[in-house]
């Protein structure tokens, strides 16, 4: 599927005749709502969508995200023209919340539609095993924007642990598919990166080390989730009545059986509410 099509969902504004209602701001550093897109619009393939991001000062979604009035979803109704021009037509997978999870946040405004976070080496492990790729939350150093620099080892893994509390770049959101250990036995995440060509094969790919929680990406603490402000009982509302810390991975998971041609991006209809309980 697109990372791509997926990352790059942006918040709209509600503009017609599209209607388009808010989500995460995609690249431009997100919450755990970006997951609720999929499950309304669906992820087209990598072939329809394929990964075009550069160098250029940030990705259109980003733009758009600031306030710009556009027409268009970020996330295209159609191929990119170049994957249209090779026969492409877009076919998209539709994505639905799954039960595995050590913790949720509710998605949008119908509660019960939730992502699932995963904190912990073997819970992440245990996820991309039965789900595949998950987002992860990370907080970035200076040091880790430079790409195989002074805090990379000689076998391609970030370790840097910034002793200056200043050196933090900012948060931001990653895809992370696998794991290994290098020859000399350190253990790692298999992780892409959306920066242009940055990165391995200059496609965004890099590894982290794994098992000692890098850049909060494993969050085993406490302090990180989710907490309900005082006052509020409900989780409905999360950008209102939550406070969300980063860390940890985040994940949706792909209803395979739901795989169309739309004659364009629409949302649709919420699921009924369930009946109430005797």
């Amino acid at each position: 599927l697109s990372a791509q099509a997926f990352t790059g969902c942006g918040e709209q504004k509600k503009l017609p005749p599209l209607n388009v209602f808010n989500f995460g701001q995609g690249c431009c550093g997100s919450s755990t709502r970006i997951f609720e897109f999929p499950m309304y619009y669906g992820v087209p393939t990598e072939a329809c969508d394929p990964y075009t991001a550069g160098d250029i000062g940030g990705c259109p979604a980003c733009i758009r995200a600031k306030g710009i009035q556009v027409r268009d979803p970020v996330c295209r109704a159609e191929c990119h023209p170049d994957a249209a021009a090779k026969g492409h037509t877009r076919r998209v997978v539709k994505a639905i919340q799954h039960e595995l999870g050590d913790t949720w946040f509710s998605t949008g405004d119908t509660e019960g539609k939730a992502v699932r976070n995963f904190r912990g080496e073997d819970n992440i492990m245990r996820a991309m095993k039965q789900y595949g790729a998950l987002g992860c939350s990370i907080s970035v150093p200076k040091s880790f924007t430079d790409y195989g620099g002074d805090g990379w080892t000689d076998e391609g893994v970030f370790v840097d642990v910034p002793n200056n509390p200043e050196d933090k770049a900012g948060s931001h959101a990653i895809a992370c598919y696998g794991w290994g250990t290098t020859p000399s036995g350190m253990k790692y995440w298999k992780c892409l990166n959306s920066w242009g060509t940055w990165g391995a094969s200059g496609r965004g790919e890099f590894w982290i080390q794994r098992g000692v929680d890098k850049l909060g990406l494993e969050n085993s603490d406490e302090k990180y989730g989710s907490t309900l402000k005082p006052g509020y009982e409900s989780m409905t509302h999360p950008s209102e009545n939550l406070i969300l810390h980063n860390g940890g991975c985040y994940d949706v998971q792909i209803d395979v059986n739901d795989v169309y041609t739309p004659g364009h991006v629409g949302r649709a209809d919420p699921p009924p509410p369930p009946p109430p309980a005797a």
